[in-house]
């Protein structure tokens, strides 16, 4: 999965967002004037915090100490927190809350 701000050109791949509001925020259209960035959905955001959980996991167990998460500068996980690129209505993830 490659976030918003990535170049389907590029990665061959359709960015993925929070939203699809996030393609007004960083240009995210086709040629053909459809939306370039694919909505996550409740299902593959949790999936996501698994991955998540399962890559810290993998570190723990590298015999790292510290794991350090960049949830800046309009990344996949900024683009949850910031209210520019999230317009969920609803949970994303039980117990947590847009």
């Amino acid at each position: 999965m490659v976030d918003a701000k990535a170049n389907s050109w590029v990665t061959g791949t359709t960015p993925i967002a929070p939203s699809t509001s996030a393609q007004g925020v960083f240009e995210g259209y086709t040629d053909d004037g459809a939306a370039a960035v694919k909505e996550l959905s409740t299902k593959e955001c949790e999936e996501l915090v698994q991955d998540y959980a399962d890559a810290v996991w993998r570190a723990y167990e590298a015999g790292f100490d510290i794991v350090e998460l960049h949830a800046a500068h309009g990344f996949l996980l900024q683009q949850f927190l910031s209210p520019y690129t999230n317009h969920r209505s609803t949970s994303t993830v039980s117990g947590l809350h847009s």
